[in-house]
């Protein structure tokens, strides 16, 4: 089996989008991850799941396993833990 995970910003969704594992038996699904699909800036020691994301424009995998994403609307890049599930806001005015 292959496991692959793709980690998608959506400024359409206002979302973060994850494709979930892909095997070669399954074609996969799309989860939102992260965001709540309101423009906004609010959820900073939350669930990202739960947290309003404002024009998301990149995200990148940290060195610590991580998500990060900026956020063109909000002037910041914010941190998801990808174990705990919280976002935080680690650069920027949000």
């Amino acid at each position: 089996m292959i496991n692959r995970r793709a980690f998608v910003a959506s400024s359409l969704f206002l979302s973060l989008l994850w494709a979930a594992p892909v095997t070669v038996e399954a074609a996969g699904r799309v989860v939102t991850w992260a965001g709540n699909g309101k423009s906004s800036y609010t959820g900073d020691g939350g669930p990202a799941s739960a947290a309003t994301i404002g024009g998301p424009f990149g995200v990148s995998l940290g060195p610590d396993g991580a998500l990060y994403v900026c956020e063109i609307d909000n002037h910041c890049v914010r941190r998801i833990d990808r174990r705990t599930g919280l976002i935080s806001t680690v650069a920027g005015t949000g």
